[in-house]
């Protein structure tokens, strides 16, 4: 089966030799298939910088480890979330419907387009292709664009422009032939919205995001180094993962402060990451005088499997927010379980992931959770751990590129 796959920032994902398209692309070619990636040739959150610069509408780089090309897309360079990186948006949209045939003509014609958002127009743009060669589209939701917006970035929920991308939400979603979801309450949404009656139920399923098994201890192995919080002897808890308002760095730093003031000894926070929090939650540490929490700054990607193993347990602070109520899919957490460790969170919805699972230790009060993961004993110590390592293999991506192929050939064979 050739799949196209249309995924605006797979092109980091082509840089970095990871994340989700790359890894399913992957294991879509082991299993027979015969994958190709749609990808934006700007660089996201740059100055400016673009992958390939060339007036050519598209071309093509082939990923040589999973034997896989992807075609970048001409798309203007951005700075920024203003009106630039919308008009790069637009760019992709446009020319990756203008792209189609001749990358048709390169590599044959698709069975089947697997679209995947962050921004709805690259659905939009998958839809398109899907009609211009009479085949089926897979649309694949990643984030609730405009609730998203909303929630974060302040656009106001009665607004014409808010109205109007909800339009263009519900258009989409009745469209697609397929849809896929990276979290479980997905149907719940429908139904809040109200679309049920036009976007049935039954084309919508559930896939997280996950973890790339394919020589993980390999991975551990190959990315030591020496590091002195990570070879302290004290209870160290790890996070490793982006820094900005949504990640609640600050909670971290509360529960830290509490614990100094409680007088708990033998614990150490260890952050891995960077973003515009950072230097605020640092600045806030060296005030309060703690002893207990370090920033490390960015780690390479490749070295993060071992950084997690090293810890003896793991952290992620979700904020509160109307998307919580339809799950959640950070990456970071399956990153925690892939390390086999615990995982402190402050809220529920972390259950949306991990169940009744005694991986997770919940509480909205950080500095209890940590006191109550330093009590344990030895078992339980290891039931934690081994409750991570059972939910290992259900969120492998070899396993999601399964159910993903699944959906993907029961849209192809809809007539």
């Amino acid at each position: 089966m050739k799949v196209w796959i249309l995924n605006h920032y797979a092109s980091e994902y082509y840089r970095d030799k990871a994340w989700r398209h790359y890894w399913i692309a992957k294991y879509m070619k082991r299993m027979g298939h015969e994958p190709l990636v749609f990808c934006s040739n700007a660089v996201h959150g740059s100055d400016g910088a673009l992958y390939y610069n060339t007036d050519d509408l598209w071309h093509v780089h082939m990923a040589e480890e999973i034997g896989t090309p992807f075609i970048f897309v001409r798309s203007r360079p951005y700075t920024g979330n203003g009106k630039a990186r919308i008009l790069n948006m637009a760019d992709f949209y446009r020319n990756a419907v203008k792209a189609a045939d001749g990358v048709a003509k390169e590599y044959g014609k698709p069975d089947v387009i697997y679209a995947s958002s962050v921004h709805p127009l690259t659905l939009v743009a998958g839809i398109r292709i899907a009609r211009r060669f009479g085949i089926r589209c897979v649309c694949e939701v990643r984030d609730l664009w405009p609730l998203s917006l909303v929630v974060f970035s302040g656009l106001k929920e009665k607004s014409l422009l808010t109205k109007l991308l909800y339009r263009g939400e519900h258009w989409i979603y009745r469209k697609a032939d397929q849809l896929i979801f990276t979290f479980g309450n997905a149907k719940q949404y429908i139904l809040d919205q109200g679309w049920e009656k036009d976007v049935a139920l039954s084309k919508i399923h559930y896939v997280n995001n996950g973890i790339d098994l394919d020589g993980y201890e390999e991975k551990v192995q190959k990315g030591a180094f020496r590091d002195g919080d990570l070879d302290a002897d004290v209870f160290k808890i790890v996070y490793a993962g982006a820094m900005g308002p949504p990640n609640q760095i600050n909670r971290i730093v509360d529960g830290a402060a509490e614990l100094q003031r409680r007088n708990v000894t033998g614990v150490r926070f260890i952050l891995f990451g960077d973003g515009i929090s950072r230097r605020e939650e640092e600045a806030r540490c060296k005030a309060l005088g703690l002893e207990n929490i370090v920033f490390k700054g960015t780690v390479e990607k490749r070295k993060v499997p071992y950084v997690l193993s090293r810890s003896n347990a793991t952290i992620v602070m979700i904020e509160n927010s109307a998307l919580l109520k339809y799950g959640i899919s950070e990456n970071k957490i399956f990153d925690y379980l892939a390390a086999r460790k615990p995982i402190i969170c402050n809220d529920e919805s972390i259950r949306s992931v991990v169940g009744d699972s005694d991986c997770a230790f919940v509480d909205g009060n950080m500095a209890d959770a940590v006191e109550k993961m330093l009590r344990m004993d030895r078992d339980e110590y290891a039931r934690a751990c081994d409750g991570a390592g059972a939910l290992v293999d259900r969120y492998a991506f070899e396993t999601l590129t399964k159910q993903i192929v699944d959906v993907l050939e029961a849209a192809k064979e809809s007539r």
